[in-house]
This record gives structure tokens, sequence and C-alpha cells, in this order.
């Protein structure tokens, strides 16, 4: 079953697939130069493997919060979720990060403190991402919906 499928039996407003035409996203082309221009009805964001865009408005922290998750090779693009601090950090890991990161937000306390988080990382998990790109710290490679589920524990406690 395609990811985007999956995901709609949940909140279908919040998933909307970057595959596809109307105002789903526009391309400026390499560089950002030249106008903005709609991207083709059918091409995918960037090259061809499919994506989905899952909407979570404040998880962690800003309204305009969304993360990718890529079908083919199950990458969670899950910016902030998972900030680690430091900068000797491996580029991709298999050991916890969960602990780092909520040592790192306990000291910054910079997520929203939404009653939604835990339904919004169950949304993030039904896509049962094996990979998970942080925009601070490691990437982790494991069974990441039990780890997104953990976090949502984790924000509850």
């Amino acid at each position: 079953m395609r990811l985007a499928q999956r995901m709609a039996g949940r909140r279908p407003e919040l998933c909307a697939p970057l595959r596809g035409g109307g105002g789903n996203g526009l391309h400026r082309g390499l560089g950002g130069s030249g106008p903005a221009r709609p991207r083709r009805r059918g091409g995918a964001a960037a090259g061809r493997t499919p994506r989905a865009l899952v909407r979570d408005p404040h998880l962690p922290h800003a309204w305009e919060c969304g993360f990718l998750a890529e079908e083919r090779t199950r990458t969670l693009l899950c910016g902030d979720l998972f900030t680690q601090g430091g900068s000797d950090l491996p580029p991709l890991t298999t050991s916890d990060i969960l602990g780092p990161s909520e040592a790192f937000r306990h000291g910054l306390d910079y997520f929203s403190h939404t009653k939604h988080s835990r339904a919004m990382l169950e949304r993030l998990a039904v896509t049962n991402p094996n990979t998970l790109a942080c925009m601070h710290g490691s990437a982790w490679r494991g069974d990441g919906a039990p780890l997104l589920r953990a976090l949502a524990d984790a924000l509850a406690a």
C-alpha cells in the first residue's frame, strides 16, 4: 500500500502528496532564479521519487512545520524532532538519539506544548521510516515508528 494511502485514513487534510498539480508547489529552477512557476502535473518536487508531505503545525515548534516522507528509501526528513547538540556527531548512527535529543530539548524547552503531539507523531510513525534524517545531529537508522512513539511518550510525561 502506498504511503499516501496509508496516511489518508488518518487525517487526509494533513497528508498531501507532493506529486500532483494544483497549488501543491512552485519550482524556481536551479538556484531559485527566474520567475516561480507551477510544477508539471504528476512531477515530484525533486526527481521522480514518490514523497508525501505530512503537515504538523507546531510540531515541534513552528506553525509552518511539515515533514517529508520518501517512500522508496523509507526516509523521514524529521526536522527538529530529534535535535542533538554538539559538533562531533557521526552523520549516521544506530545508537540512541532520543536520550540526547530529550536532554537538549529540556535544556531549551523549544517544543510547543500542543495537546496534539501524540496524534501528530502517530501520523509520522505510520510512514514506517527506517531512516530519520535529523536537521541537527546524526541521522538515525532503524525501526523509526517505535522511536517516534517513544518521543510521543516523552512529550506526554
